[in-house]
């Protein structure tokens, strides 16, 4: 007769799903598959959290709806985005920096140009024109 398991988990985690835990222990996370450690990061790893959570979601060691009902509350179209993410860019896509646009400067060159183009308007008579239409 087979001996049935049953996981260890350890003092103070969290259990998720049948056989995730997560222990917030020390200032580091760890997740738990039964008894063996998953994964760890510091906490306030948002981008080690998130590939956690996604890796063990795509591996389908948790479900989706399982970390909507524990205590981390993602909700469910975040937790989709993450695996769209895991799926088309990879795991490496949660540690890549994200690229930040440079912000648009009006140069003396932009303002002539737009003062040509509104039949020599002054930038002051410009500024108050759109700033009414907002």
């Amino acid at each position: 007769m087979k001996q049935g398991f049953l996981p260890g988990f350890p003092h103070g985690a969290e259990k998720i799903g049948n056989g995730l835990s997560i222990l917030e222990e020390d200032g580091t996370v760890t997740y738990f598959l039964g008894s063996d450690n998953y994964f760890s990061h510091a906490q306030g790893d948002r981008s080690g959290e998130r590939f956690a959570l996604t890796s063990l979601m795509a591996n389908r060691h948790v479900r989706a709806a399982d970390l909507e009902r524990s205590s981390l509350g993602i909700p469910h179209r975040t937790l989709m985005n993450w695996m769209a993410q895991y799926r088309d860019a990879g795991p490496g896509s949660f540690y890549a920096e994200a690229s930040h646009q440079k912000p648009r400067v009006m140069t003396p060159a932009v303002v002539a140009g737009v003062c040509e183009s509104t039949g020599g308007w002054p930038p002051s008579r410009l500024y108050c024109s759109t700033s009414r239409h907002r």
